[in-house]
């Protein structure tokens, strides 16, 4: 491992541990119209994009682990499944390299957000309630409230990112010598 992938590892980390912090004390206050924040999926996009490999398939694994301990109810290890199983049905191509773009972020944000999170929905209210048509009953509400999540905490993604490349090439604009003139 070189040292630059431990340093993306560590910040990786400190990334999820901000998610984790969030998760807990700013998320259950913040609701955008009954959307809600996941910040633990936007840090999984991150891992996508700027990882390779196993490695991302492990931070899936993690970060789905995390996400249960803080769900109370429906079976432990619930989202751990589904966040690997959604990294690993991802193109091939976006696990093989790193993505520079903002736009394959975002989108990569908001497939594994509506993917995990409506999946999860339909598991845990089947399991709190099953009856017979628990499906065709939860199913348009439970992708809806998902697409919703998603659409949030990739639009906030989105914009952290922008300003990201804004504050970077005006750092870049003021740090360049200025040219000489004759």
């Amino acid at each position: 491992m070189n040292p630059l992938s431990l340093v993306r590892h560590l910040a990786l980390l400190g990334l999820a541990y901000a998610a984790l912090v969030a998760e807990t004390s700013v998320v259950p206050q913040l609701s955008l119209g009954g959307a809600t924040f996941r910040p633990l999926w936007i840090v999984l996009a991150l891992v996508v994009v700027g990882g390779r490999g196993s490695a991302i398939v492990v931070w899936a694994a993690v970060l789905g682990f995390t996400s249960d301990c803080l769900r109370s109810n429906g079976p432990l290890g619930l989202d751990l499944v589904l966040a690997t199983v959604a990294v690993c049905l991802l193109p091939s191509e976006w696990t093989r390299r790193r993505i520079h773009s903002i736009t394959t972020t975002t989108l990569t944000a908001v497939l594994l957000t509506a993917g995990i999170e409506s999946a999860s929905r339909l598991v845990r209210i089947g399991i709190v309630s099953p009856n017979s048509a628990w499906l065709t009953d939860t199913l348009p509400a439970a992708v809806t409230g998902s697409l919703a999540d998603a659409l949030v905490s990739s639009g906030l993604l989105l914009i952290v990112l922008l300003g990201l490349r804004g504050l970077h090439r005006s750092l870049g604009r003021m740090l360049l010598p200025a040219p000489l003139s004759t």
